[in-house]
Order: structure tokens, then C-alpha cells, then sequence
């Protein structure tokens, strides 16, 4: 029953390259993480903009409540009437008026920039939501490929322990060769239908129909190299 158990040997072998291939995809997916990191450089990114706002705000604040401490100090020396010199007045006056015109344009920019922190933020909650709706989907798609990769294990599992009586069924040296051929092609067996070769297409010899029809002898592919069986 040698061309019986090549070709049901050959099946299983198939059906378990294919299952495997679909365990390496599947894997192959489980480990890439690419859009859940993108969503958490994104999340990152949107947190350092919003310290860097609420950084210069700080810096901006420090400075007008600065300039507020030295106007209070200025306005005093002013209307406390130690200071007589008009002359030492009229500059006061003129630096009070300067850090008026200061106070102004730090106020608008400080404005501006909380206005700006607000923004930030809501963009860093943004990316925030974002990278954990990313994490959760990806949670759930590798919570079902991985489903998928327990069951073609198991059928390749299953398929494996069918090998074991067919192969014993298969004399030694065709069983070597067949060994042999599968470390170079998947298919290393193939049917002959209507006098070609399955997997290459090409005619076989009458001769080598006859020895693929037999069940106790071995036929090679003339073109291939191939082992074949009767399909």
C-alpha cells in the first residue's frame, strides 16, 4: 500500500505546511504592536507639548507676578512723599509706566497661553483615550488570534499522530526519499492524472504510469524527480 499511504502522507504534511503557515501569520500579528505604539508616541508627543505649555506659563506667571512685586515697591517710593526730587519722580513715573507697558504684554501672553495649555490638554486627553481604546482593541484581536493559534495547533497536533501508523506503512527507502524531497519542496509526492504529473504537468512515461499504479513499488517524476501515486 505503498502509493496509498505516500499520498495520504502527503495530505497530511499538506494540510499541516498549511496550518502552519496560518500559525506564523497569526503570530506574525500578535507580535506586531505598531498601532498601539503609534497611539502611544502619539499620547507621549501630546504630553510633552502640554508640560511645555504649562512650563512657560509658569515662566510667564513668575514674571508678571515679578513685575507686579517691583510696580507695588515703585508705586510706593511714588506716594509715600519721601521722594521729593521732581526730577527722581518724573523717572519713577517713567518706570512705572514702562512696567505698565510690560504688565500689559505679559498679561495678553499669559493669557494666551493658558488658552494654549487648555488645548493641550484636551489633546493630551485625546491621545490619552486614543492609545487605551488602541491597547484594548488590540487586546481583543490578540485574545481571538491567539484562539485561532491554539486551534491549528491542535490540528497539527492531531494530524502528527495520524502520521505515525501511515508512515510505518511506507518501506524505509521511500520513506528516506520522501524525507529527503520534503526538505527541498513541500510537495514531494504527487498524483498522476490522465498520465502528467499533478505538480509539475508534465507527461510520465507509460513505464512510470504502471510502477505509480502499483501499490508495492515507487515511480519518480521523470521531469520533477517527485514521487508518484495513482490519483
Amino acid at each position: 500500500m505503498t502509493g496509498t499511504a505516500i499520498g495520504a502522507l502527503q495530505a497530511l504534511d499538506t494540510e499541516n505546511d498549511r496550518a502552519r503557515r496560518q500559525v506564523r501569520e497569526l503570530e506574525a500579528r500578535i507580535a506586531d504592536d505598531a498601532n498601539a505604539e503609534a497611539a502611544r508616541a502619539a499620547e507621549q508627543q501630546a504630553g510633552e507639548a502640554l508640560r511645555t505649555r504649562r512650563e512657560v506659563l509658569r515662566e510667564r506667571e513668575a514674571e508678571l507676578k515679578s513685575l507686579e512685586s517691583r510696580m507695588g515697591a515703585l508705586d510706593q517710593k511714588l506716594y509715600s512723599g519721601k521722594v521729593q526730587n521732581p526730577k527722581e519722580l518724573a523717572s519713577y513715573e517713567r518706570e512705572l509706566q514702562m512696567f505698565k507697558q510690560n504688565r500689559d504684554r505679559l498679561e495678553e501672553t499669559v493669557l494666551g497661553l493658558m488658552d494654549e495649555s487648555e488645548q493641550a490638554e484636551r489633546a493630551a486627553g485625546d491621545a490619552r483615550a486614543a492609545r487605551e481604546q488602541a491597547e484594548a482593541d488590540r487586546q481583543d484581536a490578540c485574545r481571538g488570534w491567539q484562539a485561532e493559534v491554539d486551534v491549528l495547533n491542535a490540528q497539527i497536533a492531531e494530524r502528527s499522530a495520524r502520521m505515525t501508523p501511515v508512515r510505518a506503512a511506507i518501506g524505509i527507502d521511500t520513506l528516506d526519499s520522501y524525507d529527503r524531497l520534503r526538505r527541498r519542496m513541500p510537495m514531494a509526492a504527487a498524483p498522476v492524472r490522465h498520465g502528467v504529473c499533478a505538480a509539475c504537468g508534465i507527461g510520465v512515461s507509460a513505464d512510470v504510469q504502471a510502477r505509480a499504479q502499483a501499490e508495492d513499488d515507487v515511480a519518480l517524476c521523470d521531469n520533477c524527480g517527485r514521487i508518484l501515486y495513482a490519483g
